[in-house]
């Protein structure tokens, strides 16, 4: 990682149910956390170029946002989940709020490669 990188860089170690590292660059508004690291663990490298590309290559799997995958574009592509407040006298429990009304596929719940327009894309 360049200097200038490391300078924007954020790190922060969140604690809830887990503890990890989390990154954020404020001025491209890009964080990563998990991912990351497997990436860097598999490239068995620190340069960026190389860790961006094994990010890409393997799939994702996350307890946030379960599986799925990066595209060229960097937009990190996973199943969107429609959800229903439940109404007082359908909640069973504590924390019994919602109910899935409907999973979208990543394929349909993000737009499109060919209509992103973005500039890491070779066209």
């Amino acid at each position: 990682m360049s200097k200038a990188a490391a300078d924007v860089l954020t790190t922060s170690a969140p604690v809830g149910s887990c503890v990890a590292v989390c990154l954020w660059d404020p001025a491209s508004g890009v964080g990563g956390m998990l991912h990351f690291l497997k990436a860097i663990e598999a490239a068995q490298t620190h340069d960026g170029a190389k860790i961006v590309a094994k990010m890409k290559e393997l799939p994702t799997d996350d307890v946030t946002f379960g599986k799925g995958r990066i595209r060229e574009d960097g937009r990190h592509l996973h199943a969107m989940y429609l959800w229903e407040v439940k109404k007082p006298e359908e909640s069973k429990a504590a924390w019994d709020y919602a109910k899935l009304v409907k999973t979208i596929p990543a394929e349909e719940a993000w737009r499109p490669l060919d209509q992103g327009n973005c500039p890491f894309v070779k066209k």
